[in-house]
Formats: C-alpha cells, sequence, structure tokens
C-alpha cells in the first residue's frame, strides 16, 4: 500500500533525552486551543432553529443563553473534520483537541495488537507491536511525523467522536473555554448515556490545553451563594436565571470533583445542593453524600428539595426553573435543610451526625497540624477527606519490599507500574517539581530523563537536585495523591499511604477497575474506622491477617463510600 518505504525507526525517537526539533514540531499549545475554539464556533453553526426549539422546549433555554455559553450541536456527518481541514489545521493538532478520533492513532497508542482487526502497513505495525510488547515507551512515538506519514499515505480517517448532539463547552475559572460535554437530544444513537465527556487523557491530547474544570467555575464569586447542582443542564438554568452555580455532572460525587467542588465552596458564601427530587430518592441520597462529605471538610451545605408537581413524580432544577422563577427557587432554598440536621442522612448515607462531627473534628486537627508541619509551604496538600457511606538517583523500591507487598497473592499492580506510567511528563523535561511547585520563583532544578543501561534498556527517571530526592512510581504517585509532601517522597510506603496510592492510581484509570485493594490499605481501613481491635490489624504479612468480618466491612465500605471495586472476594466468617 506505502508508495514510499519508511523504516519504522524514522517514527521513533530512540535517543535518551527527547530533542527539542521533536517537540517544536508538536503543534503549539496556541493552535491546539485555536483549533479547540473554531470547532466550537463550527458546533455553534450548526445550531438550526429545531435544535434551538428543543433547548427551549425541555430545558428553558433562551437564545440569549444558548449564545453567551457557546452552546452548540454535533450533526451526523463528518463536517466538523472537513471543516477544519478547511481552516488549514492538520491532522495531529486535530487529534491534540480530543474531539476527533482515528484508526491509525488507537492502533498505534491502545490496541492489543494480536487482537486487533486494524490491517496498516509494516511502517505503522512495527511500531504499534512494540509498544503493545512494551519495549517502546508511548512517548518516544514521533506523533506528528506518524500522521504526516499516514496521511501522504491516506490511511487516516479523522471523525467526531459524537453525532447528532448538544455540544456543551466548559470555562476555566478565568473564563476560557478549555472541555467540552455532549448532551444526548433524543436524536442521539451513537451510544447510550445521557452525557458523554470529552477525551483529554489520551495520551496524545495536549491536557495542558484540553482539561475538565468544575462546570460554572467561572461564575462562583467570594462570599455569594453558591448552588450545586446534579445535571450541566441543571447549572445552564440556573446561569440563565442570574445564579451562581456549578455542576460534577454526576449524582454521585467522586473524590477528585469533590476537591474541585472544595476549591470554590470555602470561598463563596451559603452553599445549596439542588439535586433531582425523585420517587427513587437517589438525588436526595447523592445530595447527602455530597453535603456529607463537604460538611467534613469545613463547609456547611444546605439540601434543597424542590416541591414536585401533583401529577408528576420527579423535577430537576431546570424544569423547577422553567416552570416557576428565581424567586420560587430562592424560597426552596430557604427551606433548605443543613446536611448535619436533614432527617434522613442515617437512613440514605449510613452516616450519624455524630460520626460526622467527629470526622469533621479529626479533619480540622489534621488540616492544623499539616499546617503547623509546614511553616515553610513545603507540604503538599492534605487528601481531602471523604466520610462513611457514600488530582531518581533513589532507584526503584528495594527489590526486598518489593517482595514482601507481594505476599499478598492478590497482588496489586500499583507495585507494577514504572515512572513512565504514572507521571505524564516528557523526557527532557526541566523546570519546576510537576507535582506541587511551592513558591512563586521558578528554576529548572527538577529532572526528567532516559537512563540507558549497558544493554541498551531504557528507564525513565526523575530527580528533584532541590531536595535531592528521586522518584519511582510509587514515591510518585504517593505525592500526586497527597499522602506525601514533596520534599519528602522517599522511603517505603506505611498502611495509610499505600492505601491513598491505590485509591489514586484507581480513580486516575493507572490500574485497571478490577484491581485487587493492597493488604496495607485494609490494614489502614481497619485502623481508621476502628473495624476491629487494633491489636488485631498486622503490621507486616508476617503478623496474620484482619478478622473475616472487618476485612468484609473493609470491602464494603471501598465500594460504597468511594465508588471503587476492591477487586477481592469477601470472606466466610
Amino acid at each position: 500500500m506505502s508508495s514510499q518505504q519508511i523504516p519504522p525507526e524514522s517514527f521513533i525517537d530512540s535517543t535518551a533525552d527527547a530533542p527539542d526539533s521533536v517537540e517544536d514540531r508538536h503543534a503549539t499549545d496556541d493552535e491546539v486551543h485555536d483549533c479547540f475554539i473554531a470547532a466550537l464556533e463550527h458546533f455553534k453553526s450548526n445550531l438550526t432553529s429545531t435544535t434551538k426549539a428543543l433547548a427551549q422546549q425541555r430545558w428553558g433555554f433562551d437564545a440569549e443563553t444558548v449564545e453567551t455559553l457557546g452552546i452548540g450541536f454535533v450533526r451526523d456527518d463528518n463536517s466538523l473534520v472537513e471543516n477544519l481541514r478547511d481552516e488549514g489545521y492538520s491532522p495531529a493538532t486535530m487529534l491534540r483537541t480530543g474531539l476527533v478520533t482515528d484508526g491509525v492513532v488507537k492502533h498505534l497508542y491502545e490496541c492489543d495488537v494480536d487482537d486487533c482487526r486494524h490491517d496498516f502497513p509494516a511502517e505503522i505495525e512495527t511500531v504499534a507491536q512494540q509498544r503493545d510488547a512494551g519495549s517502546l515507551d508511548p512517548a518516544q512515538i514521533r506523533f506528528e511525523d506518524v500522521l504526516e506519514y499516514a496521511d501522504e499515505e491516506d490511511l487516516l480517517w479523522l471523525r467526531n467522536w459524537w453525532e447528532s448532539r448538544l455540544i456543551i463547552p466548559y470555562r476555566d475559572a478565568e473564563g476560557t473555554y478549555r472541555y467540552t460535554i455532549a448532551r444526548k437530544t433524543g436524536q442521539s444513537d451513537d451510544t447510550d448515556g445521557k452525557y458523554i465527556k470529552q477525551t483529554f487523557r489520551k495520551p496524545w491530547v495536549d491536557s495542558s490545553t484540553i482539561f475538565e474544570p468544575l462546570y460554572g467555575c467561572h461564575t462562583v464569586a467570594a462570599d455569594e451563594p453558591l448552588v450545586i447542582t446534579e445535571g450541566i443542564t441543571d447549572a445552564i438554568a440556573a446561569h440563565q436565571h442570574g445564579i451562581r452555580a456549578v455542576s460534577p455532572a454526576t449524582t454521585q460525587v467522586k473524590e477528585e470533583q469533590l476537591s474541585k467542588i472544595l476549591q470554590y465552596a470555602t470561598t463563596a458564601g451559603d452553599v445549596f445542593i439542588a439535586n433531582d427530587t425523585e420517587v427513587s430518592d437517589e438525588g436526595l441520597k447523592g445530595a447527602l453524600r455530597t453535603g456529607a462529605d463537604l460538611y467534613v471538610n469545613g463547609v456547611d451545605a444546605h439540601i434543597v428539595e424542590l416541591p414536585v408537581p401533583d401529577d408528576r413524580d420527579e423535577i430537576d432544577l431546570a424544569e423547577f426553573l422553567k416552570e416557576r422563577d428565581r424567586d420560587a427557587f430562592a424560597e426552596a432554598a430557604t427551606s433548605g435543610t443543613p446536611v448535619i440536621d436533614h432527617p434522613r442522612l442515617e437512613e440514605l448515607t449510613d452516616v450519624t451526625p455524630e460520626a460526622l462531627e467527629e470526622s469533621r473534628e479529626s479533619t480540622a486537627e489534621d488540616s492544623l497540624a499539616t499546617a503547623e508541619d509546614s511553616e515553610s509551604s513545603s507540604e503538599g496538600p492534605a487528601a481531602v477527606a471523604v466520610t462513611g457511606g457514600g488530582d531518581d538517583c533513589e532507584g526503584a523500591v528495594p527489590t526486598a519490599v518489593q517482595d514482601e507487598e507481594k505476599v499478598d497473592r492478590y497482588g496489586s499492580l500499583i507495585y507494577e507500574l514504572e515512572l513512565a506510567d504514572v507521571c505524564g511528563v516528557e523526557p527532557g523535561y526541566r523546570g519546576d517539581n510537576p507535582i506541587e511547585h511551592v513558591g512563586e520563583s521558578h528554576s529548572n532544578y527538577f529532572s526528567v530523563f532516559r537512563e540507558v543501561d549497558s544493554d541498551g534498556e531504557t528507564t525513565l527517571r526523575a530527580f528533584d537536585h532541590k531536595t535531592r530526592h528521586g522518584y519511582n512510581a510509587l514515591t510518585w504517585l504517593a505525592c500526586a495523591s497527597g499522602a506525601r509532601p514533596t520534599d519528602k517522597p522517599g522511603g517505603q510506603l506505611n498502611a495509610r499511604e499505600t492505601w491513598e496510592v491505590w485509591k489514586f492510581a484507581k480513580q486516575e484509570g493507572l490500574v485497571p477497575e478490577s484491581d485487587p485493594v493492597p493488604a496495607r490499605g485494609i490494614w489502614h481501613l481497619c485502623a481508621e474506622n476502628e473495624l476491629c481491635e487494633p491489636s488485631r490489624i498486622p503490621s507486616s504479612h508476617d503478623d496474620g491477617k484482619v478478622p473475616p468480618g472487618a476485612y468484609n466491612e473493609a470491602l464494603s465500605l471501598i465500594a460504597r463510600t468511594y465508588g471503587l471495586d476492591p477487586g477481592r472476594d469477601r470472606l466466610s466468617n
């Protein structure tokens, strides 16, 4: 098929440090963002009178709101790609926005080659096989060169991620467009799901330009009331009525989303949670869980229960505001119940008010201790507390430590991760610590590089020349999760740190959803939640195991509170 024979190594950067020339050929942040904005303008141009009428009829969005918020529509054709090509954007730049996809790129970076039905020339196939076998770091693939070759050979088939969906852009706190979500309209048959989020975690997407802010964060103002809604359309309806609102686009708020909410809720005035009101109580349950998590972290939220019309079984905020008005919502919000006083708190979350109070006091004490221990501001941010019920010269971890951890027959894959799997920083980087930069001055004291051994094998290394500490995958994750400060990353993980690292790795998709929680993580949960007598909790694998009842309760806690698959079977008592 190929009209020119190009050796596969032409698509691979095999040097220890990626040369600047490779980076220079990448689309710049400005080019990617310009392409992203051009795509949003295209989506806006797709809006027809019929689509606008649907938005008005279904959610009450008027023409001014649709225009002001940049809402658009993606058709069931490939006009997005055609339009961006006409405007001069390269395939690589389009792919870096995360708005389009292509088989060549998926094959190079993601496919299991043995089970894949793609059929590409040897120039592409060889690179994909090396990556799939683990002998090639995806960061070494010369993305621009591959795309240029594939385009010339007519191998590319760029296409939209979605079809027949309403496109809703997100802005960051400064008001800059950064992200989109696609809302099902009734015309959509591309895939199931009310909302589909834009991809930004793929290795080829420019995640410094394209990332997911908390929807509506640009409307938040210090000491002003803030409403947390369940859906994006609910937040939009609130904005239309002059109400400052944010939305995590889910009923069940996960810890990463909670961190974003806390960032704004802690500076806002009164905080209200207005989820859907429905017979199943799912909206109320989610609101109480979110409110409980906020309460533990020092934010007093009020639960707003919207009155449901007599002829209906449920109502959401968008519907409520379409049928009523801002004053009616203000009345409902004024009648809202503080989460700590809600009569159904324990029923729907399995958390008592007393437990919430204790958790809040404990979190406050931990925060105070952290502040006292970090007067020089060198301490990493404390992990967000979450209630029950519910982002290297030292070398690798010593073999003896890894072997001890792997005594557990379940063997979590966090111990198999390498630095290249977790750090997301290209070799050749020099600058501030990418995990957490402290202070206002900037330098090049932190470096990421490739080390080549005598056999020609390369290993990614990271070293902080300021603190004289190196990183491996586990210590990097310990700092990235907030379990450790960046000025003291080294050493074996204790039980709490093991739990935090595993939880963070699961939430970030660094290990499979079914990856089993390490034994040390279970020990931490048993101690933290007093699931058994302290004397029954091991401090090493030689000390035996926790009682079956405590073990099973820890597994339930992982699923119920954190929404994660513990990856283990329950034991018989």
